[in-house]
């Protein structure tokens, strides 16, 4: 049974991750730098893609509580939270990915 699964992942992986294509063993793709530094870019921009999405969908739900809140000062609060909480998140996880690039870029890394 080991052999059948060291063969497998020998052969290559051909899996579809976030819209990003794994197709060979990571060991093979990090064998130099640059195959970790495109490595770390590729789970940054997932990383930043799946914050951004979160919090656009917490903007939506505070929206809609703050929308819906018919006056009531508890839910009109709850609303506001909600929505600077998602905006400061977004901003920081922008700004996160930023800064990783950036630093990736100050130590060599050129794409």
């Amino acid at each position: 049974m080991m052999n059948k699964i060291k063969g497998y992942l020998n052969r290559g992986m051909f899996v579809i991750i976030g819209g990003f294509s794994v197709d060979t063993p990571v060991e093979w793709k990090w064998l130099s730098i640059k195959g970790v530094f495109n490595d770390v870019i590729s789970l940054i921009n997932i990383l930043i893609g799946l914050g951004s999405v979160v919090a656009v969908a917490m903007i939506i739900v505070g929206g809609y509580t703050f929308i819906f809140s018919a006056g009531d000062p508890e839910k009109v609060e709850q609303g506001q939270k909600t929505l600077s909480g998602a905006i400061i998140g977004l901003v920081i996880v922008w700004i996160a990915g930023m800064l990783v690039k950036w630093l990736l870029e100050f130590i060599g890394y050129t794409g």
